[in-house]
Order: structure tokens, then C-alpha cells, then sequence
């Protein structure tokens, strides 16, 4: 593992609690289980990219589901070769706005430029959206079927059909009709994260709260209490859904 320089030790922008180099050592851990095993060390342009990462504030489980989310799409697709760090750059900084956006404003935007085989993958309005939307189907669909009878899985049946509605017409969407859906999903989400906080199980909303709590800890004394109390929220039903496998649909 390539050891931190000097330029290391600087303070990250957001709360990164560990140094440089246990931030890398635990990607590449992360990346080596992803990749079935095989290692692929977090050396040279890759560490440079983990470094940047770090000095930005992404916490370490943002990146770790940004790696997760990579996986997935590769696997989606069939490729089955082992995948190096360079190539989730777009996929961490995706999982990063959604963090940015269940916390709120108070979290700045961090990351930096690099390789990525999907070029403008991280736009929503270049993305394919009938590919998101298939994505959005397959997760949702394995999702409900861990979920009890009761609110939650009423909701998945009903956001399913949903999105079966949108995908009959998604590669004809152009315009204000795409802009639409966009909307859908987005509202969407919001009802999502209301309903995992009513009504997913005391244990789970518990850990969940803990973790958003220890993410946000930097923050408590730097925040109105307003503010800390629905960054603490949104995070907490973020981590709740990432529990249950329920995908965001906003792009």
C-alpha cells in the first residue's frame, strides 16, 4: 500500500475521521472483496483519486457504495473482469450527491475530476434513462420481496408499477415529458424516505440513526438545530433504505 507524504496529514474538508492511509488501506479492502477476491492495490493514479476523496470529506462508506453501485452495473451488463478504483470515480461522486442531498446544503460539494468509462455518465440528462429505469425495476423488484406485508411493500408494489408505467415510455421521453418523470422520481424518493421512517422496524431505524449521528457528528456544533435535526433525518432514511436494498430513483 503506498504510504501518505507529507501533504497528507491536512484536515479533510467534512469530517473524515480517519487518516489518509486507513481510508486507502479500507477501499482497496473494499474493492478487493467487490472484485471477488482479486486484489487490485490502490497504488499511483488510484491513490491520488482515494487521496482526493479523502481531502473532499466523502465518507468512507459513500465511496465503498459508490464501488457497490460500479459492481452492480458491470454485473448487469455481464463483465465479469476484476474492476480497478479509477473506474468507480463517477459512481462514488454519484453516491456522494445522493449523501449531499439527504443531508442538505450543509454538506459541500467535494470530489474531484477523473477516468471514467461512461464519460458524462454523472449528468442525469446524459444518461440513458431507460437503462436507469431498468436498473431501478431489477433492485426494486429483489427489494420487495425481502420486504413484510404491511406499508412498506404496499409502497414498493405501487413505485414498481410506477416505474413499469415510465420505462413503457421512457426511450420516447424527450423535453418536458422527461423532465416530468425526472420530477416523479424525485417525489418519489421523498415519499420513500417518509415511509422508512415511520414504518421500518425500531432496530433498524435505531442503527441507521447511529450511524447518520456519527457521519454528522463534525457538524452538530457548526448547525442551526433545525438544520442538524433534518440532515440527521434525511441521512438516517438514506441508510435505513440502503438496508433494505431499496434504490434511489432520482437520477
Amino acid at each position: 500500500m503506498t504510504t501518505a507524504g507529507p501533504g497528507d496529514a491536512a484536515e479533510p474538508a467534512h469530517g473524515a475521521t480517519t487518516d489518509v492511509g486507513a481510508y486507502c488501506r479500507a477501499i482497496e479492502a473494499h474493492l478487493c472483496v467487490r472484485n471477488g477476491g482479486h486484489r487490485i492495490r490502490v497504488i499511483g493514479p488510484a491513490f491520488d483519486l482515494a487521496r482526493a476523496w479523502h481531502r473532499a470529506g466523502i465518507p468512507l462508506k459513500v465511496v465503498e457504495r459508490g464501488i457497490d453501485l460500479r459492481v452492480e452495473r458491470a454485473e448487469a451488463r455481464g463483465v465479469r473482469r476484476p474492476l480497478r478504483l479509477e473506474y468507480c470515480e463517477t459512481d462514488v461522486q454519484r453516491a456522494y450527491a445522493d449523501w449531499r442531498r439527504a443531508v442538505g446544503p450543509m454538506a459541500a460539494p467535494g470530489g474531484q475530476g477523473g477516468a471514467t468509462d461512461e464519460g458524462d455518465a454523472d449528468n442525469p440528462r446524459v444518461r440513458s434513462l431507460p437503462r436507469h429505469l431498468d436498473r431501478i425495476a431489477t433492485r426494486l423488484s429483489s427489494a420487495i420481496v425481502h420486504l413484510a406485508d404491511g406499508p412498506l411493500r404496499a409502497l414498493g408494489a405501487a413505485t414498481l408499477a410506477q416505474v413499469e408505467t415510465m420505462r413503457s415510455s421512457a426511450s420516447r421521453a424527450r423535453g418536458e415529458a422527461r423532465d416530468a418523470m425526472m420530477t416523479a422520481l424525485t417525489r418519489i424518493d421523498e415519499a420513500w424516505d417518509d415511509a422508512v421512517l415511520a414504518h421500518a422496524d425500531p432496530a433498524t431505524l435505531a442503527r441507521a440513526r447511529a450511524e447518520a449521528e456519527r457521519d454528522l457528528c463534525a457538524y452538530r456544533g457548526r448547525m442551526p438545530a433545525d438544520e442538524y435535526t433534518k440532515a440527521i433525518s434525511g441521512l438516517t432514511a438514506r441508510v435505513v433504505r440502503d438496508a433494505l436494498g431499496l434504490p434511489r430513483l432520482a437520477p
